[in-house]
């Protein structure tokens, strides 16, 4: 469990981050990559949720 919490932090952070490099550059491969990270973390976010409720099962 720690360690997804860890991942969806990085997640999140990451993809502040690149939003913050297309909000001062804006070259739009920050915001595609952005973007797929964002994705990616709703996945992260989504097998946690799955994890959390298989655990009160």
């Amino acid at each position: 469990m720690l360690l997804f919490r860890w991942v969806m932090l990085l997640s999140l952070l990451t993809c502040a981050g690149l939003f913050v490099f297309y909000a001062f550059t804006g070259q739009q491969k920050y915001k595609e990559i952005g973007l797929t990270a964002l994705k990616a973390t709703l996945v992260v976010a989504f097998v946690f949720f799955a994890v959390l409720i298989l655990q009160r099962i």
